[in-house]
């Protein structure tokens, strides 16, 4: 796709060939020859507002391996989610932000909510603001990545929202300790990040 982007001779993902890409991909994880790698590190990005046939492939593409990557089920996987609940409660966030960043293996998922916010608000002050920080970190930009990430994530994001929502000590008029101050910035981001990505989200 690089190449063709720039007109070399003889160079051009056709139908046939992505078919063939899939079909090799399929064969591979019928026969558990694929392991899970979440960052399919795509070298090359575009702005949303570039309409290219080049830019389009590229999506199509990513869109693919977004959605092999999310089928493909990994033990370590699940061993990432509960290091992470783990850092929360034991409030050494502040070493491990990383463990949030959009490249990262941690995928999360709706029942996932519950977890997290059950150990946010058992935190302190500057773990829960360090757990808010890198979730707006992780859907900061507005590129291929983040448009998978937050389609992928649509049930978390929102089951999360929802659980903040009705928690009334997060309520502005009610008096609260300063550790759930971030829980309420992260309320209001998830619920602008709603609106914003209302058709990915719902």
């Amino acid at each position: 796709m690089h190449l063709e982007s720039f007109n070399v001779e003889g160079v051009e993902v056709s139908k046939e060939i992505t078919e063939k890409f899939r079909d090799g991909v399929r064969k591979a994880v019928k026969n558990g020859k694929v392991k899970f790698v979440y960052n399919f590190l795509f070298q090359f990005q575009w702005y949303k507002e570039d309409k290219s046939e080049y830019a389009k492939k590229f999506r199509s593409f990513a869109e693919y391996v977004n959605q092999l990557n999310d089928s493909i089920k990994d033990s370590d996987i699940i061993f990432d989610f509960e290091k992470l609940v783990k850092v929360l409660h034991n409030n050494d966030f502040d070493l491990n932000v990383n463990m949030l960043n959009s490249e990262s293996d941690i995928r999360f998922l709706k029942e996932d909510a519950e977890k997290i916010y059950d150990a946010l608000i058992k935190a302190n002050a500057k773990t829960s603001n360090n757990f808010y920080s890198s979730i707006m970190d992780r859907y900061a930009n507005e590129g291929t990545t983040i448009s998978h990430l937050l389609r992928n994530e649509r049930g978390f994001i929102l089951s999360l929202h929802q659980i903040l929502s009705n928690d009334e000590s997060l309520f502005l008029n009610n008096p609260k300790p300063l550790s759930r101050l971030p829980l309420v910035f992260l309320k209001d981001y998830l619920k602008n990040l709603i609106q914003k990505y209302s058709k990915i989200l719902n």
